[in-house]
């Protein structure tokens, strides 16, 4: 795979709305490559060198996709805040809807970039062919495929998925972070006919009322508008020197709140007015931010009653 530091290579704020098939089959290679290095355990010399990723580790690939951030499109849509569910099996139906097999794992984000990648290419390829009134019909159905996966499955979680892995990545990753940040950010300006708004978590809820509500709702992207990794909680364990046991969030959470629950309140809404910031600095370029910066701002005033209790 050539290199894919070009002058055509993707830069933050440029965003190319009238893109060449040349252009089309760099973003196609782009988002292959994306893939490889997010369910890789290892990476090549060739694909490190083509994204500008250096000396990264199987410990590094296993800390960002695998501990803090697993890239399954569910746990940032779904109700629960789980892999699987209903968000799941709407991808499924789009890759069935385009006549295409359906991975093992539809919602992982490797899956999407690989799916993103043949459309851009069939594009690439159909935008090469000339005027012929049929390719012309195809070349429209493929473009809206793109638009329907762009704005539908990648825009309503990708970015705040990036923005919070460009925090707690190993440095060996964040070219690859900055790399699909750039990506998603173009992929959003060609697609400008459908602005992405992100749809209301897959399942019904209401506000929650204990402890233990207000905990499933705060490790639940979709209802808080918050992403909380491994690395937050362990802040907040250090900073209250508090013992940190080994589990899943959402139980480390509960028991850290056991122990100190008015000052983890505290934490997690500084938390949440942070990604409240950092979203919206960001929106200008990725509409879909707005959304979840407004869910977060809900979440920290939840927040801040409950410390007034």
């Amino acid at each position: 795979m050539p290199a894919l530091s070009s002058d055509r290579s993707l830069k933050r704020g440029i965003v190319r709305v009238d893109a060449t098939p040349a252009d089309l089959m760099v973003y196609s290679e782009i988002a292959a490559a994306l893939a490889e290095v997010a369910e890789a355990s290892s990476l090549g010399e060739e694909l490190s060198a083509a994204l500008g990723v250096v000396g990264v580790t199987p410990a590094d690939l296993y800390q960002l996709f695998v501990k803090e951030l697993p890239p399954f499109a569910s746990i940032y849509l779904s109700s629960e805040g789980n892999i699987g569910g209903e968000s799941r099996s709407v991808i499924a139906g789009f890759y069935s809807a385009l006549g295409i097999p359906t991975p093992s794992d539809p919602d992982h984000l490797a899956s999407l970039l690989r799916l993103l990648s043949g459309i851009l290419s069939k594009e690439a390829e159909l935008s090469s062919a000339g005027w012929d009134a049929v390719d012309q019909g195809r070349l429209a159905s493929v473009s809206r495929a793109r638009s329907v996966l762009v704005n539908d499955h990648l825009a309503t979680w990708l970015p705040a998925y990036l923005l919070r892995a460009k925090e707690v990545a190993p440095r060996p990753l964040m070219g690859w972070v900055l790399c699909a940040l750039d990506l998603i950010s173009v992929m959003v300006g060609e697609c400008q006919d459908a602005p992405p708004v992100p749809q209301e978590p897959y399942g019904n809820y209401v506000p929650p009322n204990s402890s233990e509500e207000l905990i499933s709702w705060i490790t639940t992207p979709s209802r808080s508008g918050i992403i909380v990794t491994h690395w937050d909680i362990s802040n907040i364990a250090e900073s209250l020197g508090l013992a940190l046991r080994i589990g899943r969030k959402r139980f480390v959470l509960e028991e850290l709140w056991g122990q100190a629950g008015t000052e983890v309140v505290g934490f997690i809404e500084a938390m949440a007015v942070h990604q409240v910031k950092l979203f919206d600095e960001y929106s200008g370029d990725l509409p879909s931010l707005q959304a979840w910066s407004a869910k977060a701002v809900g979440t920290m005033q939840l927040l801040a009653t409950k410390a007034r209790a």
